[in-house]
């Protein structure tokens, strides 16, 4: 091929791809085909959207690394935009100026800007972050059907993000399920068939996550 059309091949393969930076294994192994799949099915426009995930490697490597990884992708054309996902929970505060007063809101937005800071301003534009509240478990207490009936109503009742920070989602399934609990297969399990839309409903920062998404979709055709 031409350098003209690998340029040409490449600027495409950028224009239609969206990065999700995810702090952990579990995320990265499911979280990216589960966003792929709904934004599908949003029908956003004529081309195909692509969604991927990248294992960050835990929180303390995702604030270290996440400013080169933004400019690494960019720069090589490898995705027109990256979003953010952590937890809200277990966030270091200290590394980032976060006072333990803050309500959730002020703390998604405190944190928000903190992490958004470690990217250069010459990327910003490309680059949002979002946070799973309080983790990334949350999202599957959405479904209380995939669950077992004997523990459905220990699971499942209290809304998926509601505040706790003494007993967070991880903590309550833990618990609950004891040993029987398995974060990757689990999330494997549950997230492989369910609609993301049906967690959007119940998880209102999960709805900013995905209205972002949605902003963006246009502007990768």
């Amino acid at each position: 091929m031409s350098a003209k059309g690998n340029h040409k091949s490449r600027a495409i393969g950028e224009r239609r791809r969206i990065v999700l930076l995810v702090e952990g294994e579990s995320e990265a192994g499911v979280i990216g085909n589960w966003f792929q799949r709904w934004i599908v099915a949003q029908n956003v426009g004529p081309h195909p959207v692509g969604i991927t995930a990248r294992n960050m490697g835990g929180v303390d490597r995702y604030l270290t690394d996440l400013g080169s990884v933004v400019d690494q992708y960019l720069s090589e054309h490898r995705a027109q935009f990256l979003v953010g996902i952590v937890d809200l929970y277990g966030l270091p505060k200290t590394r980032l100026s976060l006072p333990g007063s803050l309500t959730v809101p002020a703390l998604v937005n405190r944190a928000t800007e903190s992490i958004e800071r470690l990217v250069s301003a010459r990327c910003r534009s490309r680059f949002a972050q979002h946070f799973a509240v309080l983790e990334f478990e949350a999202w599957l207490l959405a479904y209380p059907e995939q669950w077992p009936l004997a523990v459905r109503s220990r699971v499942t009742g209290r809304a998926p993000e509601s505040i706790n920070f003494d007993e967070p989602p991880s903590k309550l399934l833990r618990k609950v399920l004891s040993s029987s609990f398995r974060k990757t297969v689990d999330a494997r399990r549950i997230l492989a068939k369910v609609d993301l839309s049906v967690a959007i409903a119940k998880c209102p920062f999960l709805k900013q996550l995905s209205d972002h998404l949605i902003s963006l979709a246009p502007r990768l055709q």
